[in-house]
């Protein structure tokens, strides 16, 4: 009995033992955790201690950059003809109206096109008295109806022909009679770029080769900043 109590009394004493040097060791980490911050004399002379305050961002950044014209209010205005520019009525910074004649373009496609132009008016001139004699015929009963008809679409055609060669010396900026191409300004607005001097030769435009356009015109109501944030 003498041999059990005494390890039995060892084993509690043992316990109790463990159980003050596990709390001994939790103290001192708690201790240690609640310990406060502290700054060194060095450190503490060249700090400045405020509080958090919310406000708007004050200072300046500067970056390299350009304004230019808003992209999206401007046209390119490009030749429809091959040819030598004769004269350039306006500079860059100039502000020109809807229709105003920027450049006059000399071109063999001009000659081409009045050639054709007087070719169609003479036949259509013909179409029209071969329809006057045959409805003058039809009323005296020599001509069937069936001719008349005819030489009215005949007429038609001829006349057709005219109008649209017209228009197509519009669109390059000709006339029947004129002997230069007129560039005009597409929309009001100023003269952003100019490509064109002159004597200088022109080609008609096309996208695929990547000719600049004789002019760029913009209006200017907006303009966009473009920096260069490295």
């Amino acid at each position: 009995m003498k041999q059990y109590s005494f390890r039995f009394f060892f084993v509690v004493v043992l316990l109790g033992s463990l159980a003050v040097l596990t709390s001994c060791e939790t103290k001192t980490e708690k201790k240690e955790e609640e310990k406060p911050f502290v700054i060194n004399d060095s450190i503490a002379k060249i700090i400045t201690i405020d509080t958090v305050q919310s406000h708007e961002l004050e200072g300046n950044l500067e970056l390299n950059g350009e304004v230019t014209f808003d992209q999206t209010s401007m046209l390119n205005v490009f030749s429809l003809t091959t040819g030598i520019a004769e004269e350039v009525k306006v500079q860059m910074g100039d502000y020109v109206q809807k229709g105003q004649v920027l450049a006059t373009i000399r071109t063999n496609d001009l000659l081409d096109l009045q050639k054709e132009l007087a070719t169609n008016i003479a036949e259509a001139n013909i179409a029209k008295k071969e329809y006057d004699v045959a409805k003058d015929l039809e009323s005296k009963g020599i001509n069937s109806q069936k001719e008349v008809l005819e030489a009215e679409q005949n007429l038609n055609k001829e006349n057709a022909d005219v109008e649209a060669l017209k228009k197509e010396l519009a669109v390059i900026g000709g006339d029947a009679t004129g002997s230069v191409v007129y560039v005009h300004s597409p929309i009001a607005g100023y003269v952003v770029e100019r490509h064109v001097n002159p004597n200088q030769n022109v080609d008609k435009a096309d996208q695929n080769q990547g000719i600049d356009p004789l002019f760029v015109i913009s209006d200017l109501k907006n303009v966009w900043v473009m920096a260069n944030v490295y």
